[in-house]
């Protein structure tokens, strides 16, 4: 929606990952089709999108490839440069302060976004960083119930087997038992006169 409303060629959404560090594409949008992004995982820092998530800033380039402040490897340099999209409007996604992954929307050479545009941006920039927040809930309420099922079927397995552990030591204690007893009265009745024995 956002792509459409400010007229750019391409969006794409990430994800930071936190253990990796990797911003990892979770959703693109294009005009080219079948093309995607070329890097699925940037690391951070790379490009743009890397540097809008380090500085917390937008980033708003017209030109990624003859950027200053932009250093980049010979074979993502020249990646862009075959590339239609070269203008970059970079957002960090942010929720409670930390940064969660980025909003990255890309037109030709040389377009500029203007302040109306990056006005639409950071709103939707909030609102995808709303949901993404949300499904990373969804994602660890999903993962705890799951784990709770886990450890009620091992309680559940471990109170079966204390009962059964119980249960053969109670037959056990009063089948000795019953074996004393019966040793016992066998004992007595021998040493009693013969006209009580029976």
């Amino acid at each position: 929606h956002v792509r459409r409303l400010l007229k750019t060629r391409a969006a794409a959404l990430y994800q930071l990952e936190p253990t990796s560090g990797m911003l990892i594409t979770l959703a693109v949008a294009n005009d080219f089709g079948a093309i995607a992004t070329p890097w699925h995982a940037l690391p951070l820092g790379m490009g743009a999108v890397g540097l809008g998530v380090c500085t917390r800033q937008p980033v708003n380039m017209t030109d990624v490839v003859t950027d200053p402040r932009l250093a980049l490897p010979a074979a993502v340099r020249a990646g862009l440069e075959a590339s239609p999209v070269r203008a970059v409007l970079a957002l960090p996604l942010l929720r409670d302060g930390r940064v969660i992954g980025a909003l990255s929307l890309g037109d030709e050479a040389g377009r500029t976004f203007e302040a109306e545009a990056l006005a639409w941006a950071w709103l939707f920039a909030d609102h995808a960083a709303t949901a993404l927040t949300n499904a990373q809930l969804y994602t660890a309420v999903q993962a705890g119930q799951v784990r709770l099922q886990d450890l009620s079927h091992k309680l559940l397995e471990a109170h079966e087997a204390e009962r059964r552990r119980i249960a053969h030591e109670l037959h056990d204690e009063a089948g000795q038992l019953l074996a004393s007893v019966h040793i016992a009265l066998e004992t007595t009745i021998i040493g009693l006169p013969p006209q009580f024995q029976e």
